[in-house]
């Protein structure tokens, strides 16, 4: 049987503390805390599956009423309010849009 290797520790670093073991290094958080970055295009996809596979009435219940909104940066609303705003094709939902008439417990407001 191999013997263990054994560190000799003086008197004089036993007194300054020097054979305590190190704490093991703290794991690093993700960058953006408790936050994370997906594309619309990617929502609208997982969406669009979740819809097409009939199951959107179980996400509604699974997700508490606060899940049902996502963070959107400020400038990405505005180019999107801009884009909507500048295209005939989508001048029904520019109205749309403009003002929130919507009940307060409405999920699916599209204010912009």
């Amino acid at each position: 049987m191999a013997k263990k290797a054994s560190r000799k520790v003086s008197k004089a670093a036993t007194k300054r503390g020097r054979t305590t073991k190190k704490a093991p290094a703290k794991k690093r958080s993700r960058s953006g805390g408790a936050y994370v970055s997906i594309g619309l295009h990617g929502v609208n996809e997982i969406m669009q599956k979740i819809r097409s596979a009939g199951l959107e009435g179980e996400l509604n219940q699974a997700l508490d009423n606060d899940d049902l909104f996502v963070k959107v940066q400020r400038k990405t609303l505005r180019k999107m309010k801009e884009f909507i705003n500048s295209k005939e094709k989508l001048s029904e939902l520019s109205q749309e849009s403009a003002g929130c008439n919507c009940p307060p417990e409405d999920p699916y407001c599209i204010y912009l």
